[in-house]
């Protein structure tokens, strides 16, 4: 007979061998473990005392509320149980489970007294964290389980006050659901939706707020024994997803979780035989990238979930190619830099050295291998400034390029102009730009402005010498001038590779001298506030001249006249218009649009009121008011008139 039984159990053995391994359960059967085993019946709870808190498997881990008492007897419960007041507020005690088990079962005796028809319950509370409860509801005489909705128990009339009764809970968390019976009479099965049990809570509470307190209903409570159990094989991951692209260290594998795995454990082959496939590893994560898999050919994944080292009967698999990515996201640099075009790009895989090719043209037939680089930067210091360039990026291992490879073109700006000076001429009241020509330069734009800054200049001239002269309507302030080298076919961008002078701008005031040159008074109103000007007369009858006052703002300004004496009275009239360079040195005074400007006010007559106080030289003080100009585009021209006329 043994030997009969030896041959069985060794072809046994070879019948398991050959059949597929994952197809095989693993799993052994766990025992249970005892968490709690609570009798109030001795040590170490005492007779009319509420029950000891402690770490043991015969204590409660924590009284919450109220003071449950354990009492010689109640009802059926003859050997001490643990007893439940209806208070004002309520009775609690608890109990703090491990977690990390896959199933829970939970027994325990319990008898009720006027608890039917009253406005309180006694219930179980399982805490995940959220709340689960089985509670015995008084008020209309039902059990219920819960969360909400409330579910209504069958079978109700095996409640009964005074009645003992066995209740058994399961929770099983691999199957996502739990279970009750009283008396060995199933009450329901229902989901769970939770991954683990942290805590079972008895109470005897008031249903609805607000109940009044009532000692007479109570809850015996006893025997309660709490075990756990792992026996459980997990099932594997419903689904695999393989993202063979985009990720540079290479094939990532993903999955959906599974409850209660703990690791998972990822097998590949380059066929669709698992016996052939060979474990990778195995990882606590959902996902897991495969660096070592060869670019190009297909190959098959499996993925089993394990728990506490017990592996799924069943794999799930999928296959899928690691395809190779060329660089992509080619940026040029155009006219940013004068040290050369800086190209850039986002590596692809697998890493090896990027080919450059380069053209004057669009056409990537007509381009030549420029360089061979590593890494994802490469500056071109042979490119000419001015001229454009287009180049294209393919890695080493690319035979010929696809359509789709990077490309793009870029520009060398040139270098910043040297040498920049600027001189002021007085006698024309104009500034002098010249520098140093730059190699390769077809032309120069020269820009200005009243801020030591680009953002607000204004290109004013575009040469091609080296030198350029400008009359700025400016004043008050220092003028800023950039030089900017270009060539046909550049735009101006780089502005910060130009160079720039400043110099204060040129004087605010000016008139005609005795041989109606235009000269500057060297008088400046940075803050365009009110100014003085005494201007004297040549001869007894004759125009004084003109004078022209630029201000930036606004402000009034007094012009003093004086005239020999022997002068009767004197007439005067002035005038304002917008940014006059002409009008200065002519006798007529017009607008920028051509048009002949009209007088401010009107004109004005001083006369003598004593001969004899023109004895001596006068001066009159005639004020102009409210001129005024846009800060920063250009000063208004003022030309003051003024003729002393003989009696």
């Amino acid at each position: 007979m043994k030997a009969r039984h030896s041959w069985i159990r060794t072809h046994l053995r070879y019948l398991a061998l050959a059949l597929p391994f994952w197809v095989i359960p693993t799993a052994a059967v766990a025992e249970d473990v005892t968490l709690f085993d609570v009798d109030f019946n001795g040590p170490p709870h005492s007779l009319n005392e509420t029950p000891e808190i402690g770490p043991t498997l015969h204590h409660i881990s924590e009284m919450r509320f109220g003071s449950p008492t354990v009492v010689s007897e109640y009802g059926d419960l003859k050997e001490r149980p643990l007893l439940f007041r209806g208070r004002a507020g309520y009775d609690q005690i608890g109990f703090q489970i491990p977690t990390g088990y896959a199933k829970y079962r939970i027994e325990y005796e319990a008898v009720t007294g006027n608890l039917k028809n009253s406005q309180f319950g006694f219930s179980i509370h399982l805490d995940t964290p959220q709340v689960r409860v089985f509670q015995l509801h008084g008020g209309n005489n039902r059990s219920y389980r819960f969360p909400f909705p409330e579910k209504e128990l069958p079978h109700p009339q095996l409640w009964e006050d005074g009645k003992k009764s066995h209740y058994v809970i399961e929770v099983d968390l691999g199957r996502n659901e739990w279970r009750a019976w009283q008396d060995g009479v199933h009450l329901f099965t229902a989901p769970f939706n939770a991954t683990k049990l942290q805590k079972v809570r008895f109470t005897l509470s008031s249903v609805y707020l607000g109940a009044a307190e009532d000692l007479s209903i109570v809850a015996a409570f006893d025997n309660l024994k709490i075990t756990a159990n792992d026996d459980f094989q997990p099932g594997p991951p419903s689904s695999l997803t393989l993202n063979g692209t985009g990720n540079p260290e290479g094939l990532v594998v993903s999955w959906p979780a599974v409850t209660l795995a703990g690791s998972y454990r990822i097998y590949r082959g380059e066929s669709e035989k698992f016996g052939e496939a060979r474990l990778l590893g195995e990882t606590s994560e959902t996902a897991f990238t495969d660096t070592t898999i060869p670019y190009d050919r297909s190959h098959t994944y499996w993925v089993t979930s394990v728990r506490k080292n017990v592996e799924s009967a069943t794999a799930t698999h999928a296959s899928g190619v690691r395809k190779r990515i060329p660089p992509s996201g080619l940026t040029l640099s155009r006219g940013t830099r004068s040290d050369g075009i800086a190209a850039s790009w986002i590596s692809g895989t697998p890493t090896s050295p990027i080919r450059i090719l380069r053209s004057e043209s669009n056409a990537y037939d007509g381009a030549s291998l420029l360089a061979e680089v590593s890494g994802s930067f490469y500056l071109d210091t042979t490119a000419v400034a001015g001229r454009t360039y287009y180049y294209w990026i393919m890695p080493a291992w690319m035979e010929v390029p696809p359509e789709a490879i990077s490309q793009g073109s870029g520009q060398r700006t040139f270098p910043p102009v040297e040498g920049l000076v600027i001189t002021l001429d007085e006698t024309s009241g104009t500034f002098r730009l010249e520098w140093a020509s730059v190699a390769g330069a077809g032309h120069y734009t020269v820009y200005r402005s009243n801020q030591a800054h680009f953002a607000g200049a204004v290109a004013i001239g575009k040469v091609g010498e080296g030198f350029f002269t400008d009359h700025p309507p400016l004043s008050g302030s220092e003028v800023y001038y950039w030089v900017i080298p270009g060539s046909p076919g550049t735009s101006d961008f780089a502005a910060v590779q130009g160079s720039r002078v400043s110099l204060p701008a040129r004087p605010d005031l000016w008139g005609e001298d005795a041989s109606g040159s235009l000269v500057g008074k060297g008088i400046t109103n940075p803050s365009g506030a009110g100014q003085s000007l005494t201007m004297a007369a040549r001869n007894k009858r004759s125009m004084f001249g003109k004078v022209g006052i630029g201000m930036l703002g606004s402000g009034d300004s007094r012009i003093s006249l004086s005239a020999p004496a022997g002068n009767r009275h004197y007439k005067t009239a002035y005038y304002q218009t917008g940014n006059v360079t002409a009008a200065a040195t002519t006798g007529r005074l017009t607008t920028p649009a051509g048009e002949e400007a009209p007088p401010l006010e009107a004109v004005v007559t001083t006369q003598r009121r004593n001969a004899r106080t023109f004895a001596k030289t006068r001066s009159f003080a005639l004020p102009i008011r409210g001129m005024s100009v846009v800060p920063g585009v250009g000063g208004d021209l003022v030309i003051l008139r003024t003729t002393a006329l003989r009696r």
